[in-house]
């Protein structure tokens, strides 16, 4: 955003009742007079009037005309840049949105009514809150086509703090013998484990990741008490049969599920749109001309 200031405009060091509509500022095509400035929030305005002590006045009149005018053009360059992409507001959308917002826990709903109970009335500081935070809201819808989440980004963010705690997947390999003795000519073999199974007439199987709400009570059992790299005991069914379970390795599990992938999905929508829009709007202030008269 290109800000130019061209002239020396003295301010009042008390605001009068009688406004002068003076020019102050130009967003674009969009003009700021100083009514606009005193209007914006007329409790304050009559606050600072009421001030008796000259230099405290002025002290006050300053701090509040350019806090104000910074919000003003702020909110202009947000108008500016939205109509650009056919984007504005009706008077309709805000008077609803001041309703909405008044009856709803908002992070709004604070500030909308102290204003309305410091003004008594609606005013043009209230309209811009409504305009702009409706403008916004449109903004980042119309950025939502942009925004692209993949699976890495919501394991990412599950490894980052949340609140989610991932389970834990297992990688496992099985071995089935027909009798005891097989498994015992087993813990003698050197061979890998693929190997060793077979050399002794097993049966071996690569179950792969696994998370032990997946597997049978039994498996599981024998999985979660078998550190990584380690054989587990043996499990002897009642025909004699035997079969052992490796843990080749233990990791956070991949699956995510449903209820959790639609929040956390959700909120980095919101955070790619928020990103989306912060870099547009930038590029859109650097071509947005302002002209600031004092």
């Amino acid at each position: 955003m290109t800000t130019l200031i061209l002239t020396n405009f003295c301010l009042p060091q008390k605001a009068n009742a009688d406004i002068v509509d003076k020019i102050v500022a130009q967003v674009g095509n969009e003009i700021v007079t100083q009514h606009d400035v005193e209007r914006f929030a007329p409790a304050r305005v009559r606050a600072i009037n009421a001030i008796k002590n000259e230099d405290e006045r002025k002290l006050k009149w300053d701090a509040y005309y350019s806090e104000t005018l910074d919000t003003i053009i702020d909110n202009l360059t947000l108008q500016v840049a939205a109509a650009r992409i056919g984007i504005a507001t009706t008077d309709k959308e805000i008077q609803d949105t001041l309703i909405r917002l008044q009856d709803r826990n908002s992070s709004l709903r604070g500030l909308i009514s102290q204003i309305l109970a410091r003004e008594k009335r609606l005013t043009p500081e209230l309209t811009f809150i409504a305009k702009n935070g409706i403008i916004r809201n449109k903004l980042l819808s119309a950025m939502l086509n942009r925004a692209i989440i993949t699976e890495e980004d919501l394991h990412d963010f599950l490894q980052q703090g949340s609140a989610y705690k991932a389970g834990v997947e297992y990688c496992v390999e099985l071995a089935f013998f027909d009798s005891q003795v097989q498994y015992d000519k087993l813990k003698k073999n050197k061979k890998d484990f693929k190997g060793a199974v077979e050399s002794v007439g097993g049966t071996y199987v690569d179950m792969d990741w696994v998370r032990l709400e997946d597997v049978s009570p039994e498996l599981r059992s024998a999985v979660a008490q078998t550190d990584e790299g380690k054989l587990s005991s043996p499990l002897t069914d009642v025909s004699g049969k035997v079969a052992v379970v490796r843990v080749v390795g233990v990791r956070a599990s991949r699956y995510i599920p449903d209820s959790v992938r639609r929040d956390v999905t959700y909120v980095l929508m919101e955070q790619q749109m928020e990103y989306i829009f912060s870099a547009w709007y930038d590029r859109q202030k650097q071509s947005i001309v302002v002209y600031r008269f004092q």
